[in-house]
């Protein structure tokens, strides 16, 4: 089936002002430094490019400014404002610094056609230089090369995408082994989990009393608690509109609709429409998810009437209560919901297990849920993964950590079989004269007789209940001694059939793996090897030993 072209809407002004970019000169600066975001779940509403303008990269900086513009009108690609916004705030300012210092430091301009693989090596090497950790590094880098390809394929960098590594303009892997250092957060454990739960179900119980527009605060509340109880990610949660809940087949069910828009479909998640009285089940409050939205539906329909048009859908609208903007119409951005939910924690006196104050966010609530979910399924990942929104092989890589349970039979199981190895194992091994033998009736070169002991001794190297500890190392090497005694004493026929692999075996898969393995010591070895050539074990002495190996 062939895929479906999406076509990238955009205004008739961004298409002129851009329509004839390769015809015109457009100066390296433009008439301001200034660049307007439309609302998104970031406090960030502009970024001035103005600082990096007049200290030797003009060029670049209005490049990468123009480009930001063309990201915002919905050309060259289509990114989410928040994607464009870390293209700013995060790619540009380390991204522009570093190439004010580089023409600082060579008392030059730089120019678009200065970029190249050199230029990336210096910039990774000045993120390394930061101080900060790789996957920081990993998100700036990232950032930056998205801008740059995004430059370079309309012509005004050159860029080499394919051909040999070292020739690259980006390389292949920066930050090697940066996946196994990002483990993200760990699910809150039980009594933690019940501790927040409790906490977050006084904070919400005004809300069903009051009779005008909630605060931010409420809100983050109501937020935290649909977090708590949906496993749902930040940014769909910021996007609710006033027409999320939506009618279930089934009596007490309500759909809440929220919108995933890297993956361009609606998640639709199935909550209770009826009080929950039960503080055990899961959710854990006294008021259902749809009574709660339901109710902020209601408070905030007053305000949504004077909203501008961008905002009338929205869910999460306040009136902004204090600072500069005091009494502005505006919604929930992932720094307030942090900032309440610190102050939710601080005001509970919720702590970790180490006494700290619980550190909390929306990516650690999913992770809690997730867990919960796969907890109550008794395992089952399919059905786990289905009410996180992911498939199963993301839910098990990404989300799933080791329940306290689950570390407490790992344990048990381990002294079980510590002991069972301790205990057990001896009263079933039996002394032979090469070392123990773990069945001498039903071994592999055991006789067919029944009850009837094997005493194939030649045999014990090849067979796989042989055993030998650092007490038997006398003995077998007694028998490596006896052995290449016999070698004048037999025929090469002889030899070759019966006893030639002998010492090859004792020197490979004995001493070899012993040594590998740490179960045995060097010093223990050249001691049974010196002591067993000199006085060997009973069972393997020979007439004048000394005499015979004076003479190899």
């Amino acid at each position: 089936m062939g895929k479906r072209k999406l076509f990238i809407q955009t205004t008739l002004e961004a298409a002129n002002f851009f329509s004839h970019e390769k015809s015109f000169n457009i100066p390296s600066r433009p008439s301001t430094g200034l660049v307007f975001f439309p609302d998104n779940p970031t406090t960030n509403r502009s970024f001035d490019f103005s600082p990096w303008y007049g200290v030797g990269i003009d060029d670049i900086t209005g490049e990468w400014q123009r480009q930001i513009e063309r990201f915002l009108a919905g050309m060259d690609n289509q990114l989410s404002t928040t994607t464009v916004v870390n293209y700013c705030c995060i790619a540009g300012r380390n991204f522009l610094d570093f190439m004010a210092l580089s023409s600082q430091s060579s008392q030059k301009e730089i120019t678009l056609l200065d970029i190249d693989r050199n230029t990336i090596n210096g910039f990774l090497h000045f993120l390394y230089q930061r101080n900060i950790s790789t996957l920081s590094q990993r998100a700036i880098y990232s950032a930056c090369r998205s801008v740059l390809k995004a430059i370079g394929l309309r012509g005004k960098i050159k860029i080499t995408l394919r051909g040999k590594p070292d020739l690259l303009t980006f390389p292949i892997n920066p930050f090697p082994g940066s996946n196994r250092r990002a483990r993200g957060e760990s699910p809150l454990p039980q009594h933690q989990r019940l501790a927040f739960s409790i906490a977050l179900r006084e904070a919400t119980k005004p809300l069903m009393s009051l009779q005008i527009a909630p605060g931010p605060d409420l809100l983050s509340y109501v937020l935290l608690s649909i977090a708590l109880h949906t496993g749902r990610n930040t940014t769909p949660l910021l996007e609710l509109s006033c027409n999320c809940l939506i009618p279930h087949p089934r009596q007490g069910l309500m759909f809440l609709q929220l919108n995933k828009r890297r993956g361009h479909f609606e998640d639709k998640v199935v909550i209770r429409e009826n009080t929950i009285s039960d503080e055990e089940t899961w959710p854990a409050i006294n008021f259902s998810m749809a009574q709660l939205i339901q109710k902020v539906i209601e408070l905030t329909a007053p305000l949504r009437e004077k909203a501008t048009s961008h905002l009338k859908t929205l869910l999460w609208l306040y009136r902004v209560p204090a600072g500069p903007t005091t009494g502005q119409l505006t919604t929930l951005t992932s720094s307030v919901i942090l900032h309440h939910t610190n102050k939710l924690i601080k005001e509970a006196r919720l702590f970790d297990d180490n006494g700290n104050q619980l550190r909390l966010n929306i990516s650690r609530l999913r992770k809690t849920f997730i867990n919960r979910i796969y907890e109550v399924l008794d395992g089952d990942l399919i059905s786990t993964a289905a009410a996180a929104g992911n498939s199963p092989q993301v839910t098990e890589k990404n989300y799933l950590r080791s329940t306290e349970q689950s570390r407490l039979n790992w344990k048990k199981m381990g002294i079980v079989l510590t002991s069972e190895l301790l205990n057990t194992n001896p009263d079933n091994l039996e002394q032979t004269p090469t070392g123990h033998c773990r069945n001498r009736k039903s071994g592999e070169y055991a006789p067919t007789t029944p009850g009837a002991q094997c005493f194939s001794f030649l045999n014990c190297l090849r067979c796989r209940h042989y055993v030998v500890t650092t007490d038997d190392l006398y003995r077998v090497f007694s028998f490596y001694w006896r052995v290449l005694y016999e070698h004048n004493r037999v025929s090469r026929r002889c030899w070759k059939r019966f006893y030639a692999f002998i010492p090859r075996l004792i020197e490979r898969n004995v001493v070899t793996p012993g040594l590998q393995n740490h179960i045995f010591r060097q010093a223990d070895i050249d001691l049974a090897r010196e002591s067993a050539r000199h006085s060997p074990h009973p069972f393997w002495a020979y007439s004048t030993p000394i005499t015979w190996l004076e003479k190899q």
